[in-house]
């Protein structure tokens, strides 16, 4: 699907970016003076100056924005499956009489409607994972990448919305978080000794930016694994009738 493919050469963007800032970055790290290449223009030593926080900085930048071409994808992956199965748009669904004035023909009063309904969806992941689930029979979050993503999305919206800083959204969020991680390891954990409890908050405490950044990467990776191996078996499917 075009949108799975976009949103992979988008994250490769994304991380090709990250790699090459941090690179640089690494490469003039502040050092004796004489080190310096003769080449660097004047202009650019003055930015030869980092503080400690400066290469978290970086992949912190990178995990937000690894997100955003996330967001992006789910929005217009449901976009595009309802426009691919439109006999999945809810038939109650209904529109104003002068929002309907607003339309030149039928075809843009449906591309409305799929749009509404794909935004929806997608400003929430349970949301978004369980209505493709239900209406396209497709499970785009793997079950072992479920509660990293939940984590790593908590973890986004302290970046983004309280500097990084514990608040009251992030604790209900921990709330679910830690359901979910203790019903996903009940299992695994059983026989080994270590607190379900325990292990959930040592998670998020070794989540240091590259840390989220690495696990943003493979978490999105395996969702567009997981959807290409669908796509790919469904279309066997077919091809067998």
């Amino acid at each position: 699907m075009k949108s799975l493919k976009a949103f992979e050469e988008n994250l490769s963007s994304t991380t090709l970016f990250t790699a090459r800032l941090h690179a640089i970055s690494t490469y003039l790290k502040p050092k004796e003076e004489y080190k310096y290449p003769s080449t660097i223009p004047t202009e650019i030593m003055k930015f030869i100056s980092f503080d400690d926080n400066h290469f978290d900085k970086i992949f912190e930048t990178g995990f937000i924005a690894l997100f955003a071409n996330f967001e992006h994808f789910m929005y217009e992956f449901l976009k595009e499956l309802y426009t691919k199965y439109p006999k999945a748009i809810p038939t109650e669904r209904t529109i104003k009489a002068e929002d309907i004035l607003e339309f030149r023909n039928y075809k843009s009063i449906r591309e409305y409607l799929i749009d509404s309904i794909a935004i929806e969806n997608s400003y929430d992941i349970d949301t978004w994972n369980n209505t493709i689930q239900k209406l396209f029979n497709l499970k785009p979050i793997p079950d072992d990448v479920k509660v990293r993503l939940m984590i790593l999305n908590s973890l986004r919206n302290l970046f983004l919305h309280s500097g990084g800083h514990w608040n009251s959204k992030a604790f209900k969020d921990s709330r679910k978080i830690e359901k979910a991680f203790n019903a996903e390891n009940i299992k695994s954990k059983a026989n080994s000794g270590v607190s379900k409890k325990q292990s959930f908050h040592n998670a998020k405490s070794a989540l240091t930016p590259q840390i989220a950044y690495d696990t943003a990467i493979y978490c999105f990776q395996e969702i567009i694994k997981t959807l290409n191996s669908q796509s790919d078996t469904k279309n066997r499917r077919k091809g067998k009738k």
